[in-house]
């Protein structure tokens, strides 16, 4: 196959292969592109819509519809979506105390410019 363009490949093991840079993982790379390198999980569902946030006593309680919950009752929300950006190295967690950060991944960029593909 001749030519210089090289290809990162990795293996997905969930429904999401990130074809395109569209949907919600579009939203994702504009979110780190965006240097939000101190956002959560679910700060980043809050940027696009999918929760709503409320602080009540300085604590952070969230909805999708209704009921305010604590960030604790999230866990597994979308989970395998942001399991799969981690395992293709577009996304990465940076640990801060207890808090796990969104953060660009080792292969971010090659996604960016089309060069990550699925096996």
């Amino acid at each position: 196959v001749g030519g210089t363009e090289t290809t990162k490949v990795w293996k997905s093991r969930s429904g999401y292969t990130f074809g395109k840079n569209k949907g919600l993982i579009k939203k994702l790379v504009d979110y780190l592109d965006a240097g939000y390198d101190n956002g959560t999980k679910l700060d980043f569902l809050e940027s696009i819509g999918k929760l709503k946030s409320k602080t009540v006593d300085g604590k952070k309680y969230y909805s999708k519809s209704g009921d305010y919950l604590p960030s604790s009752q999230w866990r597994g929300y979308f989970s395998s979506f942001f399991a799969s950006a981690k395992m293709a190295g577009i996304l990465t967690y940076r640990k801060v105390g207890t808090g796990y950060f969104l953060t660009k991944g080792p292969n971010f960029e090659a996604f960016k410019e089309g060069q990550l593909k699925s096996l």
